[in-house]
């Protein structure tokens, strides 16, 4: 049976390379660690208690460092003993304070970090107030005055002219642009014949070639209160009496 590192636990193999009085897996000196072990049972380990020295496992790993010439971050190399509270390295399988068995605690389980990661994001799915989005481009409701003042002056000049006005011209109260229809509010009563030609002179106006830049789609009579008496959804469409 080949030499036990009392640093690591390594039993030592007839294979390994590192010289007699070294361990081959963690590099300790066998001699040092065993003197320092044997020291926690004199009085200098009372002085080490006291803080006059540094510990036993640091001091090793002190001269572990400056015999090889490595320069660690002895914080990232060690770690605190879960038995007794002070400091060991990370890969000791032994405590060199308390003689506890694989002294450094073991990190959280990864899996438990996803499942944490998990319910937030279910938490803030199931909270988060649903929302409707709209795919339909914005309805301009505001008024075009400049499209309204010309549609007026187109139906005075071609229906008002003297001598040869439509019968349907003089119950017209305003004529309105907003957004894509064209709005013709009337006296006439619900279901007038005059109502269809009214609309059949505004649809000439609006579906004509040479103004389809002026996107305006639709057609739509309304009585003084508002409410509609005719309407035409589209060129494809006809002027439905209500």
């Amino acid at each position: 049976m080949g030499k036990e590192c009392l640093k690591c636990g390594y039993e030592r193999m007839q294979s390994d390379v590192a010289p007699e009085y070294e361990c081959a897996k963690c590099g300790a000196i066998y001699s040092k660690v065993e003197a320092a072990i044997k020291r926690k049972s004199t009085k200098t380990y009372d002085a080490v208690e006291k803080g006059t020295r540094a510990s036993i496992d640091q001091e090793v790993l002190h001269q572990q460092q400056v015999s090889q010439g490595i320069q660690i971050d002895r914080k990232k190399r060690l770690s605190k003993c879960k038995a007794c509270g002070k400091s060991v390295s990370k890969s000791a399988k032994i405590c060199l304070h308390c003689r506890e068995k694989d002294p450094v605690p073991s990190p959280p389980r990864s899996w438990l970090l996803i499942l944490l990661a998990v319910l937030i994001v279910v938490w803030i799915i199931v909270t988060k107030p649903f929302t409707t989005i709209s795919h339909e481009s914005p309805v301009d409701i505001s008024e075009n005055y400049s499209l309204s003042f010309t549609l007026q002056k187109y139906l005075e000049r071609n229906f008002a002219a003297p001598g040869f006005a439509a019968s349907w011209h003089s119950n017209i109260l305003s004529v309105q642009v907003i957004g894509n229809t064209a709005i013709v509010k009337t006296d006439l009563p619900k279901g007038s014949r005059k109502l269809t030609y009214m609309c059949g002179a505004v649809s000439g106006f609006i579906y004509d070639r040479g103004r389809s830049s002026l996107n305006i789609s639709r057609v739509k009579i309304v009585s003084p209160n508002g409410s509609t008496l005719l309407h035409r959804a589209s060129v494809s469409h006809k002027c439905n009496l209500l």
